[in-house]
């Protein structure tokens, strides 16, 4: 890459954990603490389904992901979150995912020993990611669907759908995940763009045909985007380089108040709005 005349910067820690937290110092360093969203996304770090559902948010709201181990949070996220100057994050996952004690941890590094939180989940996986579309509360012209039992095709195409203004759905490789199809119907009047991320072998022409049934009539361009059919992602950021994204305002989520004895009450806190940041890069 250097030899064609790019600059490299190695953005890296000495375990995944670190690494989250040298990707949440360089953001800061990049763009500021206030050019961030104020919660960022709190994911675990040994599996990678729920924080690839969340990829496009955190594209499109310029919102962290800050992985954790599932029962504890390691010293590079708490430094991470202390980077960030908050006291308030989105929990992705269960509590089999990202347990309650993640959170006193969290609560226990903040000044005042407390933390806001707001927890989207579902049942398994595939469940997660649907919950995850619907926490915004908006409708989307977009979806990005994806196998959820491997990780690169999600990985490479969440930027991608969160340029879209989209979700990210997650589906078994062989047919439509029930969850994927109640947000592919809900949408299905406003979908112009449905992309399947991977060829046949990771996401079967029955998944395809079901999402079709799923979306009706009403999509605009429905397709494969793979290197199978000679489409590359890095072809659909070309063509979408004037392409408006419009930050929502996702003032719609109550969040939990935690201290680190373990107190737990309602509050009237709400999401901070997504930073007026235009996209473009």
């Amino acid at each position: 890459v250097e030899q064609h005349g790019m600059y490299v910067e190695r953005i890296w820690g000495a375990s995944r954990y670190e690494t989250s937290r040298e990707v949440v110092r360089h953001l800061v360093d990049t763009f500021g603490v206030n050019a961030l969203a104020y919660e960022p996304f709190i994911a675990r770090g040994d599996n990678f389904a729920d924080a690839l559902a969340a990829s496009p948010f955190a594209w499109e709201h310029v919102r962290p992901v800050i992985l954790v181990r599932p029962s504890s949070a390691p010293q590079a996220a708490l430094d991470a979150i202390e980077m960030l100057e908050t006291d308030s994050v989105v929990v992705l996952g269960g509590v089999g995912a990202v347990s309650d004690e993640v959170i006193l941890d969290i609560a226990e590094a903040q000044p005042n020993d407390t933390v806001y939180y707001h927890r989207v989940a579902g049942a398994n996986r595939y469940d997660t990611a649907a919950s995850v579309a619907r926490f915004w509360e908006r409708p989307y012209d977009a979806i990005g669907l994806s196998s959820g039992t491997n990780f690169p095709d999600a990985l490479a195409g969440g930027p991608m759908v969160g340029r879209l203004g989209g979700a990210l759905l997650l589906t078994p490789p062989t047919s439509l995940a029930p969850e994927a199809r109640g947000v592919l119907g809900e949408n299905g009047i406003y979908l112009w763009h449905l992309r399947l991320l991977g060829g046949e072998g990771a996401l079967s022409r029955t998944v395809m045909g079901e999402a079709s049934s799923a979306v009706g009539t009403s999509a605009y361009d429905m397709n494969y985007l793979s290197g199978v059919s000679g489409t590359s992602i890095m072809g659909l950021f070309e063509a979408l380089d004037q392409a408006a994204i419009t930050n929502t305002d996702p003032d719609i989520a109550t969040l939990k108040r935690v201290t680190s004895e373990g107190e737990t009450k309602d509050t009237d806190r709400t999401l901070q709005p997504i930073p007026s940041r235009s996209r473009t890069d």
